[in-house]
């Protein structure tokens, strides 16, 4: 009989999760850390900074439509426009955002007075005493250091804050359990944009190699270049008529390659050498091919461009002129498409602010001129 073997591909989950049962909280990740490495990944990548900086931007476009909803203040003193530029720059890096919402008494009861943005790594969903057989979040712990950095206080315990899941009906209760509203801390409203799970997933998750290759790149290419394009010279030299003679040609070569002899340059004297010329070059490792690099850098810009919503390439990096004419309508109609891909976030921004303050959708509607233009074209 012939027998058959059963294979099966393991595939690494895109994002572990487990329980904390120290901090009493779903750990977001490897280690409780995901977003903190992403963001450090981000932040070191040029590419991946200027697509979070160019899909920021286009999520904001021209900040909300209605001025009397932009100036709209919180207790710090930011207006809408000023959250919605902080919960764009979330959205870009992390696929999700979270606010705290404040409430105020009117006539008609509590209702909902201010959004303060909260940083997103900071939060973390906790662990309520059945999660097993229920997973819904029902509070979200914040903490500035989950990394546990030193200079920080560490005991998630003593110095995190905690707020209920946002639900405007069991607010009446919450502030009665608290003894009146000067004591209530608000709600946190968390939105997932990518995910069933109490987490996003990042965006830029699938291209993480490549941002730490460009990264790694980056610092290889610096150090070499600093080396004068060489990894280290090896210079042998013969007998000089005299030790000055021989000190000052070290001297000038160190001089020749960069400060405090930047291109690693080692002198040898080798008193075997008697035959002209008496100098001799030897190099360890080899001078930077200027075209295998770019081949090697290019690829990974454009990954990294891919996952940031497609963004084109011509809108990251301004130096490719080649996409563009001297009027700059290509660039223009590029950022349109751009923008028009994101229209579902600026939608669904607004939508959650206008269910919020239990508002006209227009009020809280954030305005594209390009798509104003676009129209007027139409139109006419």
């Amino acid at each position: 009989m012939i027998g058959y073997k059963r294979i099966s591909l393991l595939v690494e989950k895109a994002l572990k999760l487990s329980a904390n049962t120290g901090d009493k909280v779903l750990n977001y990740g490897e280690g409780n850390l995901y977003p903190q490495n992403l963001a450090e990944l981000i932040y070191a990548s040029k590419t991946a900074s200027a697509a979070v900086e160019k899909m920021s931007e286009n999520i904001i476009c021209e900040g909300f439509r209605n001025p009397d909803f932009a100036a709209l203040t919180n207790g710090n003193g930011y207006n809408m426009d000023d959250v919605l530029e902080q919960t764009a720059k979330d959205v870009a890096r992390f696929n999700g955002w979270a606010w705290i919402v404040q409430y105020k008494v009117t006539l008609e009861g509590y209702k909902p007075a201010a959004i303060y943005n909260v940083p997103f790594e900071y939060v973390r969903a906790e662990i309520n005493d059945n999660y097993l057989q229920d997973p819904s979040v029902k509070r979200w712990i914040v903490f500035n250091n989950w990394d546990r950095q030193n200079t920080k206080a560490t005991q998630v315990k003593k110095n995190s804050t905690i707020y209920n899941t946002y639900n405007p009906a069991t607010i009446a209760d919450e502030i009665n359990e608290v003894g009146g509203i000067e004591n209530h801390r608000g709600q946190l409203l968390y939105v997932n944009l990518s995910t069933t799970r109490p987490y996003p997933i990042s965006q830029f998750h699938a291209v993480r190699n490549e941002m730490g290759a460009e990264d790694k790149n980056g610092k290889y290419v610096n150090r070499t270049l600093g080396r004068g394009f060489h990894m280290c010279s090896i210079v042998s030299h013969g007998d000089f008529e005299s030790e000055q003679a021989q000190d000052e040609f070290r001297d000038t070569l160190s001089e020749m390659m960069g400060s405090e002899n930047a291109g690693a340059v080692l002198t040898v004297r080798d008193e075997n050498m008697t035959d002209k010329p008496f100098i001799k070059v030897d190099q360890l490792g080899s001078p930077i091919d200027r075209e295998l690099y770019r081949a090697y850098v290019e690829p990974l810009r454009k990954d990294i461009c891919i996952a940031a919503y497609n963004i084109p390439m011509p809108l990251i990096d301004s130096s490719l002129i080649a996409f563009s004419n001297s009027s700059g309508e290509v660039i223009k109609e590029l950022q349109k498409v751009y923008r028009r891909s994101l229209s579902k976030i600026r939608q669904r921004i607004g939508r959650e602010l206008y269910q919020i303050f239990e508002l006209d959708p227009a009020a809280t509607e954030i305005r594209n001129e390009l798509d104003e233009e676009q129209q007027k074209v139409i139109s006419e």
